[in-house]
């Protein structure tokens, strides 16, 4: 899987992946985009946040592709994140969602990195 930072000009490449609430913030500076491709040049995994002044990023939305989970592109986002947080000094992660089962999986995937 390749990482790819999601812009203006590629990102109706992974459109199908991305909320319709996303979609209306991807324009917005502060919003950081990556998107994962696989080794057949197919868009499968998503990543967005808000960078803001304060030291602190917040994770909007991550998602992949139903056929590409468990396969390592989610994992491979927020590793590429943090590196790029990190290189920015950004000191705090954060991410706001419900507790239901419906996000069962991406709550037990952010409590492995410390959420």
């Amino acid at each position: 899987m390749t990482p790819v930072v999601i812009k203006a000009e590629n990102k109706e490449y992974f459109q199908n992946l991305i909320s319709r609430s996303i979609q209306d913030r991807m324009n917005e500076p502060d919003i950081f985009a990556l998107g994962a491709v696989d080794e057949g040049g197919k868009a499968c995994a998503v990543l967005f946040c808000r960078i803001g002044e304060d030291g602190r990023a917040e994770l909007l939305w991550i998602y992949t592709a139903e056929e590409q989970r468990r396969q390592g592109a989610a994992l491979l986002l927020f590793q590429v994140l943090c590196r790029v947080l990190k290189e920015r000094n950004y000191t705090e992660i954060y991410c706001l969602m419900a507790d239901d089962e419906e996000n069962d999986d991406l709550m037990f995937f952010l409590m492995n990195y410390g959420f």
